[in-house]
């Protein structure tokens, strides 16, 4: 499971699918010139619609605002917050984000008597199982889990479906919003918005992976 949610990285991103057309463009311009030329120009018109930051805010929007952000009055009720990072790398180089966290969390004057780092797990679904473990009997009391709008929907289905064995519970509490209300059509930025085509594409299809194996 680890193996294939690293390779929704790759398969996410629009830019591949793309290089793939135009490889199969060139092969075909081997024998076949004119249909060749087509694809060629019709890949170059794709990549050109790419920039438009309409679409992929318009696939963003509904994961980002499927959870309420928690009133601030409703936080002082909960025992604590789980904190999620990014996904762990296929290949596991440098520093590790636990320890990047750590050393955030101290400059930052936090009681690291009170934090609690976990670094075995990889993906979404490890990490609710690794937190569960983690807090134990302490998870049947009421606690925040922040991490990225766009990444609630997933996590919270994993950590509902993982806590429900337990008896357990948490409140998503999103932030990192990268979509606003709308989007104007003529905002274009195509470095930004191929990262938000990647961001997009790898959670749906992650929500619909995951759904399928739970």
């Amino acid at each position: 499971m680890f193996l294939f949610s690293k390779l929704l990285s790759a398969i996410t991103q629009p830019m591949f699918w793309l290089a793939m057309w135009w490889a199969l463009s060139l092969l075909i311009l081997m024998r076949w010139r004119r249909p060749a030329v087509v694809m060629l120009w019709g890949g170059m018109m794709v990549f050109g619609m790419l920039g438009f930051r309409a679409i992929p805010n318009g696939l963003l929007r509904p994961l980002e605002i499927r959870y309420p952000v928690p009133a601030a009055d409703a936080i002082d009720r909960h025992m604590g917050i789980v904190v999620l990072g990014g996904e762990g790398r296929l290949l596991t180089t440098g520093v590790t984000e636990s320890e990047l966290a750590r050393v955030f969390y101290q400059q930052q004057g936090l009681d690291m008597a009170r934090v609690r780092l976990e670094d075995g797990s990889r993906n979404t679904r490890e990490n609710a199982q690794q937190v569960a473990k983690l807090l134990g009997s302490q998870c049947r009391e009421p606690w925040l889990l922040v991490t990225s709008a766009w990444h609630m929907p997933r996590s919270v289905a994993e950590f509902e479906a993982e806590f429900a064995k337990i008896n357990c519970k948490v409140t998503p509490y999103p932030v990192d919003f990268r979509t606003g209300k709308s989007t104007p059509l003529t905002e274009y930025s195509l470095a930004h918005s191929l990262l938000l085509w990647q961001t997009a594409l790898h959670e749906w299809l992650g929500l619909w992976v995951y759904a399928m194996t739970r």
